[in-house]
């Protein structure tokens, strides 16, 4: 079988269906590349409510942390580091807006 391409959606395991409905939200309706998603999630962003009080500056915060997590990977080209500064996950313009728009929206709809 071979590896799918880092474009197209990763499957989420069915144990938890709110997961893969916020997976799929941010993926194909916002247009989330795979690895803004991930790391949108691994910040322990998991649902629609975990946006429902954020603020404008909660989202830049959010997403300048996701771009620079801080912290140590291993070295991926190996070399005489086994570690490294964490590089962080890129955050477009147009996703940034994106998520304040859905922060927005989430709050007015309350």
């Amino acid at each position: 079988m071979a590896d799918q391409p880092a474009d197209q959606p990763v499957p989420v395991p069915p144990a938890d269906p709110q997961l893969g409905i916020w997976s799929n939200y941010l993926h194909i309706t916002l247009g989330f590349p795979v690895t803004l998603r991930n790391a949108i999630i691994g910040q322990g962003y998991t649902t629609y409510d975990t946006f429902l009080y954020m603020t404008d500056d909660d989202v830049t915060n959010l997403c300048q942390t996701i771009r620079k997590p801080g912290g140590m990977i291993p070295n991926p080209q190996g070399g005489n580091r086994a570690q490294i500064n964490d590089p962080g996950t890129p955050v477009g313009d147009l996703y940034e807006k994106r998520l304040k728009q859905l922060a927005y929206y989430l709050r007015y709809n309350k």
